[in-house]
């Protein structure tokens, strides 16, 4: 949803400008969120060392230069990110209670990855001192069982690293960010109706008053109101107290601004919270019916659109958007009216 909100081309000129060699001409879908999208070993130290030094971006080197060859320099650093946001995602990924328990304790930040079908592994870690990135898989590209970032590469991962020594001190929070009461559930100011609270950090730009609604008070009872995108596997479980959402439409987002191109000829519609069948419709004429697991199509057309739904409650939800002729320099494909 974020990536659709901002613009996959936005999205690749910032991975553009993080040292990813990808063709921003070609469409890599809801995926590109994922990972998927091209890169190498080289490319992902570059990116997550931006990380490791607050924000600044160091071109890494393939070996480490015997003589002072200028095509080694790397003391050039371009600044990618706000110091601020920067750290909030190395707190997240120094969470080392995902690890398993002997891995533990050395204050390093890491990322796995798993490729469709078990056929690669990798595994980054980086302290403010060093960015490592490693790789396992099959060079034939077939998958092997139990190939996966975590299982297979945490152990050597994490020995490698305390090989070059202990980690340093990470930095403490910069300016812009602010300490607050969060619900633990939703992230949002924790309200009189959240069973618990948390201490957590937000950009102070960014912060809201707004308390939590997630959990709201019905009939003497506090109740969760999953989103829609959580509904579902949320209430797998007879446990849980919600209250049925409304259905939304995730695909074409309301208000999106979609230009020809980049190949956004063709659009799926998506939907979250829904029960059941769902019958749709394009500019009030009925299009199809679909049920779980399928995604229904349509071609896109110059002009303004209405795209509606009804589900097996006889919810319904509607979503308007505009096509626009292409444009050679468009800033991007996808873009919501604020």
């Amino acid at each position: 949803r974020v990536l659709r909100i901002i613009g996959q081309k936005r999205s690749l000129l910032a991975l553009s400008a993080a040292g990813f060699g990808l063709s921003l001409d070609k469409e890599y879908g809801d995926s590109l969120v994922l990972g998927g999208a091209e890169t190498t070993l080289l490319e992902l130290v570059g990116a997550y060392g931006a990380l490791a030094t607050g924000g600044n971006y160091v071109k890494p080197l393939f070996f480490l230069p015997a003589t002072s060859d200028p095509a080694n320099d790397n003391s050039k650093q371009q600044r990618l990110w706000d110091s601020a946001p920067v750290w909030l995602i190395n707190e997240s990924l120094r969470d080392d209670s995902r690890l398993p328990v002997g891995l533990r304790g050395d204050s390093i930040a890491f990322k796995t990855g798993t490729s469709h079908g078990l056929r690669d592994a990798w595994f980054v870690a980086y302290t403010p001192s060093y960015t490592l990135a490693l790789w396992a898989g099959d060079s034939s590209g077939r998958s092997h069982e139990g190939l996966t970032g975590l299982k297979l590469l945490a152990p050597t991962a994490v020995s490698l690293m305390r090989a070059l020594g202990p980690a340093p001190d990470w930095p403490g929070p910069p300016e812009g960010l602010e300490r607050y009461k969060a619900c633990p559930i939703s992230g949002e100011p924790v309200s009189p109706n959240c069973p618990s609270f948390k201490w957590a950090w937000r950009l102070s730009a960014k912060a809201t008053t707004s308390p939590c609604t997630l959990h709201v008070r019905r009939g003497g009872q506090i109740v969760t109101l999953w989103p829609p995108e959580l509904f579902d596997y949320m209430t797998r479980t007879p446990q849980a107290k919600t209250a049925l959402p409304k259905p939304v439409i995730v695909s074409p987002p309301d208000g999106a601004i979609i230009r020809l191109g980049y190949g956004a000829e063709r659009l799926p519609l998506k939907s979250e919270g829904t029960v059941g069948d769902v019958y749709w419709y394009v500019d009030d004429a009925f299009l199809t019916k679909s049920s779980v697991g399928t995604t229904p199509v349509i071609a896109l057309t110059i002009g303004s659109h209405r795209v509606s739904l009804l589900d097996a409650r006889g919810l319904t939800s509607k979503s308007e958007f505009k096509v626009l002729a292409p444009k050679s320099e468009s800033a991007g494909v996808l873009t919501v009216k604020r």
